[in-house]
């Protein structure tokens, strides 16, 4: 692999990342990650200057640092290409071992949270919005006894109605419905339009006195041979009248008899799978639809989830660099530009264009392992496709947002960004609140600023109805929108229309909830996890507190967040005991913080302490999250002004707390990022120290 270089910088980096990928290669041999001297020797370069470069690439990120003498380095970048999702500290001790440190990272991924689920059509693309009925009912066909129930897919050509198709297969062989070699047949059924007894013994097969008259044999038919499995017929529309008279029996009575057999019926052990792009009111299926009781219905890409589709291109993306080998960058800027086309030819567009792309950068490249794809790598008629829509791009907008990446790399292996890893893109597009209509009750003057809505929640029937008119009337606002009273309303009904509701009204900001009496603990959260919307309940709210609120929330000034603490709401946490949460914040950290937002910073820091604890197998103790949330509060405001502590024998402590200060380092990633700093390893060491009391001595 050959690297292009420039200047000094570049040349260390091309040297160090030379050596990464020839240890990567012989993980077996002895160490051969680079350092110092040898880079100086190899460029021919002075060793203090290559150092100095060598920190400069490790401070940047860069770089992973193997301590030691001498310290040893390798590339980031390479190692999570060859090993994607597994995230390397930033420094390694020295007596790291970097073929067990794959072998357990790979272990834990196997049962993270994030992990894949093997079924095909659990992961399918859709499966979580678009398509969530359309996998379960075909998850229901295929695993139904004895062998399945025949299925109708329908839908627009290019909507993937075969992959689907597949997909069932899949799913019911690893879920142990079907053997590991059932059969998949396929027949194009448009072939034989014009001749129905060619199609007659090819789906059904014909008996030894039809065949004399040829001078063959008996032969099996289609349906025979996709016995204990799957006959997927294409263009099902295109066929005869009398073919369908037959398939009708089968469907109705489970059997069929060969050509030239009429009194040898025979049992059939097959599941159907019909496909057409035909409506399924056409003419021509009328007599098929009513004998077959699954009928599953594709949309045209153009009725997909923005975040769906922005999944497909990502998906396609990866497949192009399976299929060729070739790594690819994808800026940002031709990312979203995917994401503004219409996709006339549903996935055959995105494919297409996908391939004939990668080609283009991969002719312009003289390094043609990593092609860089840009703006004028697209084709003129994909351009071309592309339409304006205010509400489109904002909710694109949106998406790009939290996404949070410069640009994305895919590899054969993988895909990641330069902000996060496979499963961090998956979940954020998994998550993303549905686009269908979020946006539609803002006028043209909202659009361009989200505003945070605000739902009222009172008891009484028009109660709500009714304080809402009143405060959008007050303040010629529609900001404010009523959420139904129901008197002896079920728990899981109210539920269901409460995260319906905060869907609808979502601007991109979250929404509050503003209820007349004191909600039920952590309802917020529950209410977050469904809706995929951050939200936040005001309990015991006056109608003077809701003119303040919405006041406050057309000013466009004030997260979700500042709403609820101007009204001293504690800041929302997940299972801790709310009033000394609450203490925590008000009586050490708002009186001793000067640069940011306490209940904001409190926040974030409660979540990562969370997933600290999840991950070293702690309880929840008032002292730990005291301790913690001063502590890391303040190292913020010191980052932040440029003042980060030393901390003495930090190569000692790294070596003896190794695994401890990998998992700190790990999550202090999100409020270092919400923030826009850098945590040195010398504050994470400081970090680590709040929890060896409980963590307990590193093992010996």
């Amino acid at each position: 692999m050959t690297f292009p270089h420039t200047s000094r910088r570049d040349r260390v980096y091309a040297a160090v990342r030379r050596a990464t990928v020839a240890t990567l290669a012989a993980p077996r041999s002895l160490p051969g990650w680079p350092h110092a001297g040898l880079i100086a020797e190899k460029l021919q370069l002075d060793r203090t200057n290559v150092s100095r470069e060598l920190n400069h690439l490790y401070t940047d990120g860069h770089l992973v640092k193997i301590q030691g003498k001498p310290t040893m380095y390798l590339s980031r970048i390479d190692v999570a290409q060859k090993y994607p999702g597994i995230c390397l500290p930033s420094i390694l001790p020295k007596s790291f071992s970097f073929s067990d440190y794959i072998s357990k990272a790979k272990e834990v991924r196997k049962t993270s949270a994030f992990s894949c689920n093997p079924s095909e059509l659990s992961t399918q693309v859709g499966c979580h919005k678009t398509l969530k009925t359309a996998i379960q009912h075909a998850k229901a066909a295929v695993m139904y006894p004895p062998h399945g129930l025949h299925t109708l897919i329908w839908g627009s050509v290019g909507v993937g109605k075969l992959d689907l198709a597949k997909n069932m297969y899949q799913h019911a062989k690893l879920s142990g419905f079907l053997a590991e070699n059932a059969p998949f047949i396929t027949v194009n059924c448009r072939e034989f339009a014009d001749s129905s007894q060619a199609i007659l013994c090819q789906l059904f097969g014909y008996g030894r006195d039809l065949a004399a008259t040829k001078g063959e044999k008996g032969r099996r038919g289609l349906i025979d041979r996709a016995s204990h499995g799957i006959l997927c017929l294409l263009g099902v529309e295109k066929l005869p009248a009398s073919a369908q008279d037959n398939l009708i029996t089968l469907l109705e009575k489970n059997i069929y008899t060969r050509m030239g057999e009429p009194s040898v019926p025979r049992q059939a052990s097959t599941m159907i799978i019909a496909i057409t792009s035909d409506p399924i009111d056409s003419p021509a299926l009328h007599p098929l639809v009513q004998h077959i009781p699954v009928q599953i219905h594709i949309p045209d890409l153009c009725q997909w989830q923005l975040s769906e589709v922005a999944e497909l291109v990502i998906q396609y993306f990866h497949r192009e660099s399976m299929r060729t080998g070739i790594s690819f960058k994808l800026h940002r800027d031709v990312f979203s530009t995917f994401l503004n086309n219409s996709f006339s030819e549903n996935l055959g567009s995105i494919s297409n264009t996908v391939r004939i792309a990668c080609s283009l950068a991969y002719m312009d490249h003289s390094t043609p392992e990593e092609c860089e794809l840009s703006l004028c790598h697209l084709p003129s008629p994909f351009l071309e496709q592309i339409t304006e829509n205010p509400q489109q791009d904002l909710l694109r907008q949106r998406l790009l947002d939290r996404l949070n990446f410069d640009y994305l790399v895919f590899t054969p292996q993988s895909f990641f960004s330069n902000h996060g890893y496979r499963e961090e893109i998956l979940r954020i597009l998994h998550c993303f609140p549905s686009d269908s209509s979020p946006l539609a009750f803002l006028s043209p003057t909202q659009t361009s600023s989200p505003q945070i809505p605000v739902l009222v929640w009172f008891r009484g029937d028009a109660v709500s109805e009714g304080i809402s008119s009143y405060v959008n009337t007050a303040l010629s606002t529609s900001l404010v929108h009523p959420f139904h009273y129901i008197s002896g309303e079920s728990h899981q009904s109210l539920i269901s229309r409460l995260v319906e509701s905060i869907r609808m009204f979502d601007q991109g900001q979250g929404v509050l909830i503003a209820a007349d009496t004191v909600s039920a603990p952590n309802l917020h959260t529950h209410l977050t996890q469904l809706s995929g919307i951050s939200c936040l309940i005001l309990p015991n709210t006056t109608l003077s507190t809701l003119i303040q609120i919405t006041e406050m929330a057309l000013t466009h000034k004030y997260s979700l967040l500042d709403l609820c603490q101007q009204q001293m709401l504690p800041a929302p946490s997940s299972s801790e005991d709310l009033p000394f949460f609450q203490r925590v914040v008000e009586e050490f950290l708002v009186p001793s913080l000067n640069f940011i937002n306490p209940y904001k910073a409190a926040q974030v820091l409660n979540s990562t302490l969370n997933h600290i604890l999840s991950d070293l197998h702690l309880q929840r103790e008032h002292e730990i999250v005291l301790r913690f949330l001063t502590h890391c509060c303040h190292m913020l405001e010191r980052l932040i002004r440029g003042y980060p502590l030393h901390y003495d024998k930090l190569k000692g402590f790294i070596s003896q707390y190794n695994t401890l200060l990998n998992i700190i380092e790990q999550h202090m990633k999100s409020p270092a990022e919400v923030f826009g700093i850098t945590i040195p390893m010398t504050e994470l060491a400081y970090v680590a120290e709040i929890f060896i009391p409980f963590f307990g001595p590193p093992p010996s």
